[in-house]
């Protein structure tokens, strides 16, 4: 007997039903769906924003995600709206910098009146009109701003779990506090977490009161709470505390980050000794002279004294009575 001859194109067609076809998403990467956003996303409404003096940058909280900038200048660079925005959402406990509060001030004034003076980002449009319906289709090329690239990240207190009471969220200023009850004193404190990844240096008992006791929120914050909660839920689920040496690529990054710094200000040193040095050499050269170089001749004279006596007065009634004709006998 003769084997009947299968074409290629049959035999990929059936290799199709030998395998069971499974998801391209793996299991283990699921959780981690929180921390992925596409660039080109908006990062949503503005909620709260100020200047943290111990982080020493200005944090703009988002609906999904954060910006910080080292000065207020930077805000310069977002879109009009949210200038405009900014100057009615709740400043935090900090507001902005004392040496800032003229420049935000004119910010202010200048929102209110379409920014005739000082200028924000103006994206450029695109309009496109359908053929068929007429429709005016309006497309707004809105630039990157000009945040940092790197996550500010405070310090915050640890191994809280003795003192734990519960934690929620709270509208106002966008945080969730945790808070706490001294057992001696029974004295009510809270601990204000900004950005949800904040935490990231809390024990692994730390972790578990926050993951076994859920935040309390209202409906209409539900959210912007869960985003606090399901970082507490994957850094339990992957294991992530205080003292455990985590698998991440990120370490590579702070790496790589860490030494761009420190190449940075090696720079900037022999940047400061050069300028140093020719400081130096140019002082040893001699000034060309100008209308107001002194004469030596003349800074040598002395100046002549003429009311010698007028600040004691016994002196004085004394060269009036005695002193100048005594003077003239010699003469």
């Amino acid at each position: 007997m003769h084997s009947q001859t299968i074409s290629k194109e049959d035999l990929y067609e059936a290799r199709k039903k030998w395998f069971r076809p499974m998801p391209n998403e793996q299991k283990f990467k699921r959780p981690l769906a929180f921390f992925t956003r596409h660039p080109d996303a908006s990062l949503g409404d503005i909620l709260s924003w100020g200047w943290l003096d111990d982080l020493k940058v200005y944090a703009i909280k988002r609906e999904f995600g954060f910006q910080y900038f080292k000065y207020l200048i930077g805000i310069k660079t977002l879109p009009w709206w949210d200038v405009q925005e900014l100057c009615q959402t709740n400043i935090l406990n900090y507001g902005v910098r004392f040496h800032e509060a003229r420049l935000w001030a004119l910010i202010k004034h200048q929102a209110t009146n379409n920014f005739l003076d000082w200028k924000p980002h103006y994206p450029r449009k695109t309009v496109k009109i359908d053929e068929v319906t007429g429709e005016k289709d309006v497309t707004l090329h809105v630039k990157t701003p000009r945040a940092m690239c790197n996550m500010a990240l405070r310090k915050i207190e640890e191994d809280f779990y003795e003192e734990f009471m519960g934690w929620y969220y709270d509208p106002k200023t966008a945080e969730a506090v945790i808070g706490l009850r001294n057992k001696d004193t029974w004295m009510w404190r809270g601990i204000r977490i900004l950005d949800p990844m904040w935490p990231v240096n809390y024990s692994k008992k730390d972790i578990e009161c926050l993951l076994f006791t859920k935040i309390w929120y209202l409906e209409a914050d539900k959210v912007q709470a869960m985003q606090f909660q399901n970082i507490i839920n994957v850094r339990y689920e992957k294991d992530i505390h205080f003292g455990h040496y985590w698998k991440t690529s990120w370490r590579e990054l702070e790496r790589i980050e860490f030494l761009k710094q420190q190449k940075q200000e090696e720079r900037l040193k022999e940047r400061m000794e050069k300028v140093a040095m020719l400081g130096r050499l140019k002082l040893q050269r001699k000034p060309f002279e100008t209308d107001q170089t002194p004469i030596p001749s003349e800074e040598k004279k002395r100046v002549r004294i003429t009311k010698f006596f007028d600040s004691n007065l016994n002196k004085r009634e004394w060269w009036l009575a005695k002193g100048r004709f005594k003077q003239r006998k010699k003469k």
